[in-house]
């Protein structure tokens, strides 16, 4: 059997489901429309083309075309759905997320596409001026930290747009859509708590990994050209996200800073017993002489001695190699004499803190009250070239 044409007009339906610790219901009226092709026999495909309207405001259109005998063979649909009332979700989003909605919109643009069994789904949410309502408690309540993502994710416009695609065998056993939809929003929300920059850079086309810490010169707290450009696409992620909050800790390296201000120590010294005043000539008032002079001052052994016969030695008839490497055995060792409070070190750490801030908020504009410095880190002989310093996310929400 064949039904050419079948038109639809004034249709309405309700949906209920009252699983859910709050009662879910929504009726659909006003429905218009033609469907085209409805058959029974195997392989037929029916074409649909309907619209109507949700609740008091909303609106649905749906088209396409399916296999009503089989429809696990082949579906082509487009759904859309505009200006949905998010607080009649409450019910769903208590279940999965622990939380009422207060207020907000809801935009669904839905593509179902199904082949011989594999599921392409595509799905853009849109969610306007969103506002969480109570936190619920109960046996099978799930807790999303909802507000912090809602932050994360929501625009100077109070908008969050999500593309979130679907795959999945509608012919394995356990197949359930409503449950993948879930869990695959569920990792979605996951990856933005657990790693915020990776989640915003992959939304914003950066590389989101890079804007996790912003890289120091071992004993040195300015800023590089390349970490500007860092900084700068963070400032760009926060201008699209009002309510991310930028946190940073002042951090050191316990090993490598210290050699580096050990070596700092020494130049300035030795800069001032040679009268060098260029910064950039420093290492080259690091004459044997001074070096040595500087090591006597501080230790009067036979160590000098000792490496200059081991050295000789070992560089027979290559003055050039002896004196290249006596220099910088020298250089080590009046290094690691020099005294370095932890003061200095927890100081530089603080300069690089301090020097973030200040470029985001006095360079830039940021508001100051959207950066802040926990405290103090120490970490031990990072296995970088570079001194990294971890950048954090928090959001500006009483819901977290």
């Amino acid at each position: 059997m064949t039904i050419a044409k079948v038109d639809v007009k004034n249709g309405s339906a309700e949906f209920q489901d009252f699983s859910l610790p709050i009662k879910f219901k929504t009726n659909i009226h006003d429905l218009q429309g033609v469907v085209y092709a409805v058959s029974n026999i195997p392989g037929g495909t029916t074409y649909l083309d309907m619209d109507g309207e949700i609740d008091k405001y909303g609106s649905t259109k749906f088209q396409g075309s399916v296999d009503v005998f089989n429809p696990k063979e082949y579906v082509d649909l487009d759904l859309n759905f505009k200006n949905l009332n998010l607080p009649a979700m409450s019910g769903y989003s208590a279940t999965f997320a622990g939380y009422e909605i207060e207020a907000g919109k809801l935009y669904l643009d839905l593509g179902y596409d199904i082949m011989y069994g594999k599921l392409h789904a595509t799905n853009n949410i849109m969610v306007k001026h969103i506002k969480l309502g109570r936190q619920l408690e109960g046996k099978n309540i799930k807790h999303l930290p909802l507000g912090f993502v809602i932050g994360l994710l929501e625009d100077s416009d109070g908008i969050i747009d999500i593309d979130m695609p679907i795959k999945g065998d509608v012919n394995a056993p356990d197949f359930k859509y409503g449950a993948l939809v879930w869990k695959t929003l569920g990792n979605l929300i996951t990856k933005a708590v657990t790693s915020p920059f990776r989640f915003l850079g992959s939304a914003m086309g950066i590389k989101g990994k890079e804007l996790e810490y912003i890289a120091f010169e071992f004993g040195k707290s300015n800023i590089t050209p390349p970490e500007r450009e860092k900084l700068d696409k963070i400032l760009k992620m926060m201008d699209k996200r009002p309510k991310i909050i930028l946190e940073l800790s002042g951090t050191y390296d316990e090993v490598k800073d210290l050699e580096a201000l050990r070596f700092q120590k020494l130049v300035h010294i030795i800069m001032k017993k040679s009268g060098e005043e260029n910064i950039k000539n420093a290492r080259t008032a690091l004459t044997i002489d001074m070096l040595e002079n500087v090591y006597t001052e501080l230790r009067d052994d036979k160590k000098l001695a000792k490496l200059q016969k081991k050295l000789k030695e070992k560089y027979k008839d290559k003055e050039v190699v002896y004196k290249r490497e006596y220099q910088k055995a020298l250089i080590a060792l009046c290094s690691k004499m020099q005294n370095i409070p932890l003061s200095d070190m927890e100081e530089l750490a603080q300069k690089r803190a301090y020097a973030v801030v200040s470029y985001l908020v006095k360079e830039k504009g940021l508001q100051a009250q959207r950066v802040k410095i926990k405290n103090i880190v120490k970490v031990a002989n990072q296995d970088n070239r570079e001194l990294r310093m971890k950048l954090d996310i928090d959001i500006q929400s009483e819901d977290k």
